[in-house]
């Protein structure tokens, strides 16, 4: 009665495409496949698909997503995070 169409994507939120390209595993026969049956409730899998589709990010692209070696970043992200909150709660206490 109803089609519903579901998209996976894998890609990296901390790099742009410069600096990090992934790829499926060429030398398998199909790069995706499921490893057994699929259960889901109210819904039937079918017509699993797969394909390559490259997207160039703009250099500088700004994502929550920090990386490992962003240690600045998420140290000024947490006293930010924690500076906020003390503001609201003397807000609230006055």
């Amino acid at each position: 009665m109803d089609v519903q169409t579901c998209n996976l994507i894998y890609e990296s939120f901390n790099y742009n495409s410069q600096e990090v390209r992934m790829r499926w595993n060429p030398a398998a026969e199909t790069p995706v496949a499921v490893t057994g049956r699929i259960l889901l409730p109210d819904y039937n899998l079918i017509g699993i698909k797969n394909f390559i589709k490259a997207m160039p990010y703009p250099a500088g692209w700004v994502s929550f997503a920090l990386g490992s070696h962003a240690i600045p970043a998420r140290t000024m992200l947490l006293v930010n995070a924690l500076l906020a909150m003390i503001f609201q709660f003397g807000n609230i206490m006055r």
